[in-house]
């Protein structure tokens, strides 16, 4: 009776614990019915369904549950996960969640399902990790930029064609860029010591590899056997071995870390303003972070680095070459974005980075991102959506970035200007379309607190890279070793992560091509530099012809013969009011002058200071366009009142000695020689009470000086009779007193010439303004070097290095006198603006933007 009864008891025992697992099983698979699942319509969710397929899952899902505001659950037909859906979650939600604590949505613990973590023994990243690296990376952006440049110029040099003549390289893209990137970000996370080390590279690149195909083989199997499965599998053994492996080597650096911190409390602070990543790491983990912790933490931060911006750059670069039409733009802004010293200013490269953008919109490495594990029940706000403890969330990443409600009816098109134009509608918000920016419509970084924190550390490396090998090599996409020309391919993706396009490579060719411009300047000594080619503007090859200003003047205003010519201000910038302007400046000025030393009276002609001007007669020359063979032609370039010395010099009399134009009579002609009627090349009106009559063909302006026909003349050209007649003076007999004030008075260097474009070639290559501007810095810094070596004299000015001396604490003090650039020279322009207006030779008042070319006004540190 007694064992009756207790086999009884035990056997109800028994089947309560049996009814109790039951209804667990049961009730674990129940607890998520009030989420609707989405499967495959026809049945068929095997795994290689799934694993082939799930973009198109995802993607119907979104339509159908998110667009309303829903969120769905996909099952999960793989083994080594512990959870048997995945909850996507409709795009508003994620506003909510991205505010809330790691200890409500774990990504650690999402992490450690999606990667099999349990089974492989994949390192573990400390939840302190990631704001230290967000921390060290903002603060020290800039350096680290500049870090990795160098190193990738490094990388590109020893492993891809560097000289001329040293022919072609095909490479695959995947096998390139992962020893590449792990080469570059292992010598900023680790230091020289260990990124220079063939083992540790060998290590972190298999690392970075057997991460992601260890979770793969082990997901393989059903859960009831990964776990005795797992140990058996290569992938798993290599990645264990990595582990210990990189352990042992970053034992001293913990080792030596610790001892620093030892030393006193303000130790750790100052790692966070460190170069390298180890460094930040340390600066933000906890006094009492373990090796262990150290170490892995370590890994997860090397090979997030590595595999995925392989993969990112690897599918930008076939979408860029399989898209010829966008190479030429890029390599174009990419050239300009490159400074004299090889270096590439990134605030630059917006069209570059428009282009990553909508690469990683249309192929984003994960389908899914934002992959959280709940760890306590929680239920959402905005919708009362309730989520168990256990259940694993996440975002249809890629589904969001095609959804035509957002990006327009061609969403699953590729448009490398689609986020050039979203900036340009959204100029206030422009920076939250850049690439590496986290928002709910472009998850590709995830979104939040938990956002990857090295995510424009990835996209600073991915842009260098892209602008170093689209602007130094020819590039050509192939296939399987064969040229590829099938236009835009597609990509495969198994289970949620992009298939890493192995078929497809490059070939590398040294980029020989070059633009040919005709350039026409004098020879001034800040042209000397490219004049002789010891500088030369990138991608360009200047053939230069040393003409008169006269002749180039006349060539270029009258024929338009050359592509790029020096031109008299006055007369550019009446070109600016034609209906189609011709030209198009850089703020470039091979020519400044101070003009009151140019202002010559005739002595007896009651004149003694300035003010005695008024009510006088005034000649001001034509030039005069001549042949190399100095025959005289029969047209000048520009009628007299608009030549540029003459504008100085009528606006410094009005503004500054009270004589307007008005007051005066202005004879034109030559200045020495006689000659037939001449024509004006820029025709032009002058307001009505501006007196001008033209002298003559048989008189000349010198002449009628000297023998008191005229009692002044305004001219550039000094005319012969102040040598000749002693009736012939200047207004002002100490002229550099005169002008040494006015400038110290004003600030003002008055602009004679600019060096100016002609518009058609600009406009089909708008990056030659900028490479052609740093050109020109560059000669001029030639000829500051030039004149500054007197061991000895190289001018024949026997005070060389008295007149320096004597202009530097004038016009220069620790700033050079004689400076190009927009903002250096706006005052001035702004100044000959105003006159030229006033004077009645601009029909309206240009502000001094307008007549420079756009993208040439930004200045370079040189």
């Amino acid at each position: 009776m007694n064992i009756y009864a207790l086999t009884l008891g035990a056997a109800a025992i028994a089947l309560t614990l049996i009814f109790r697992q039951l209804y667990q099983r049961w009730h674990k698979s129940h607890i998520l019915d009030h989420i609707p699942t989405h499967a495959f319509p026809d049945g068929d969710n095997t795994r290689p369904r799934y694993i082939s397929e799930l973009k198109d899952l995802l993607e119907s899902g979104y339509r159908r549950y998110n667009k309303q505001g829903r969120a769905f659950k996909v099952p999960i037909p793989i083994g080594g996960y512990s959870v048997k859906f995945r909850v996507v979650l409709p795009k508003d939600h994620l506003e909510e969640m991205k505010h809330l604590s790691n200890n409500i949505f774990s990504w650690a613990k999402a992490s450690d399902v999606i990667f099999a973590q349990d089974y492989t023994g994949a390192p573990k990243r400390g939840p302190w990790s990631g704001k230290a690296l967000r921390v060290g990376i903002h603060q020290n952006l800039g350096d680290i930029t500049n870090q990795l440049e160098r190193r990738i110029d490094q990388y590109f040099h020893s492993h891809l064609p560097s000289e001329p003549n040293s022919g072609a390289a095909t490479i695959k893209f995947m096998e390139f860029f992962v020893p590449a990137i792990a080469n570059v970000t292992n010598s900023l996370l680790v230091g020289e010591k260990l990124a220079s080390d063939p083992e540790w590279m060998a290590q972190t690149i298999d690392f970075a590899v057997n991460r992601y195909k260890s979770a793969d083989d082990v997901r393989a199997w059903p859960p009831s056997l990964a776990a005795m499965i797992s140990p058996l599998i290569p992938s798993v053994r290599r990645l264990r071995q990595s582990k210990e492996y990189v352990k042992a080597q970053l034992r001293p650096m913990y080792e030596e870390l610790k001892r620093q911190d030892a030393l006193g409390a303000g130790e750790k602070a100052k790692y966070r303003k460190g170069l390298f990543g180890y460094e930040w790491l340390w600066g933000g983990a906890p006094d009492d972070v373990t090796l262990d912790d150290f170490s892995e933490t370590m890994m997860r931060t090397i090979i997030a680095s590595i595999h995925t911006s392989a993969k990112t750059i690897s599918i930008a670069l076939i979408d860029l070459l399989s898209q010829p039409q966008y190479l030429e733009e890029l390599r174009q802004e990419a050239a300009q974005a490159t400074l004299p010293n090889g270096s590439v200013n990134m605030d630059a490269l917006v069209q570059l980075d428009c282009f990553l953008k909508e690469s990683q919109r249309l192929t984003p490495v994960f389908l899914l991102t934002m992959n959280r594990v709940v760890t306590q029940e929680y239920t959402f706000k905005m919708s009362g959506t309730r989520l168990p403890i256990g259940t694993m969330t996440t975002a249809a990443t890629a589904a969001i970035a095609t959804d035509p409600d957002t990006f327009g009816a061609d969403s699953n098109e590729f448009d490398g200007h689609r986020f050039t134009r979203i900036r340009e509608k959204n100029k206030a918000g422009e920076s939250t379309f850049k690439m590496g920016m986290a928002t709910e419509d472009s998850l590709g970084f995830g979104l939040g607190s938990q956002a990857c924190p090295g995510r424009f550390f990835a996209v600073n490396l991915m842009k260098l890279m892209l602008a170093k090998l689209i602007t130094r090599w020819e590039l050509r996409l192939e296939k399987e070793g064969i040229p590829y020309s099938g236009g835009r391919p597609k990509y495969e993706y198994y289970d949620f992560s992009v298939v890493p396009p192995t078929a497809f490579g490059m070939k590398l060719m040294i980029n020989k091509m070059v633009l040919e411009l005709s350039f026409a300047c004098w020879d001034y000594d800040r042209m000397k530099a490219i004049e002789d080619g010891r500088v030369r503007a990138e991608g360009i090859e200047l053939n230069f012809l040393n003409l008169r200003v006269e002749e180039t003047f006349f060539r270029q205003l009258r024929f338009r013969e050359f592509d790029l010519s020096e031109l008299s201000l006055s007369s550019y910038i009446m070109t600016l009011h034609q209906e189609n302007p011709p030209f198009i400046a850089l703020p470039v000025f091979p020519s400044r002058f101070f003009r009151h030393q140019s202002m010559y009276i005739n002595k007896n002609a009651g004149i003694s200071k300035p003010q005695d001007l008024a009510g006088k007669k005034i000649g001001i020359p034509e030039y005069q366009s001549r042949h190399p063979d100095n025959i005289h032609l029969k047209e000048t370039y520009s009628h007299g009142m608009i030549v540029t010395a003459a504008v100085w010099q009528r606006g410094i009399l009005e503004e500054y000695y009270g004589v307007p134009p008005s007051q005066v009579q202005f004879y034109v002609g030559a200045i020495e020689r006689s000659d037939e009627e001449r024509i004006s090349k820029i025709p032009h009106s002058l307001p009505p009470d501006i007196k001008v009559a033209a002298i003559s063909k048989e008189q000349n302006l010198s002449d009628m000086l000297a023998n008191g026909e005229l009692d002044a003349v305004f001219s550039a050209s000094k005319p012969s009779s102040l040598e000749t007649s002693e009736n012939v003076g200047r207004l002002f007999p100490n002229f550099k007193e005169v002008e040494a004030e006015y400038y110290q008075k004003t600030q003002l260097f008055p602009i004679m010439h600019v060096v100016a474009l002609k518009r058609d070639v600009y406009e089909k290559n708008p990056w030659i303004a900028k490479s052609l501007t740093k050109a020109f810095a560059l000669s001029l810094d030639v000829a500051y070097e030039s004149i500054q070596d007197r061991s000895a004299l190289r001018y024949i000015l026997p005070w060389l290095e008295d007149h320096v001396i004597e202009t530097q604490a004038l016009m220069g003090g620790k700033a050079r006198w004689w400076q190009d650039g927009f903002q250096a020279n706006k005052h001035v322009i702004d100044k000959f603006l105003e006159y030229h207006h006033r004077q009645g030779l601009s029909p309206r008042r240009l502000k001094a933007e307008e007549i420079f070319a756009p993208n040439a006004l930004e200045t370079f540190v040189l």
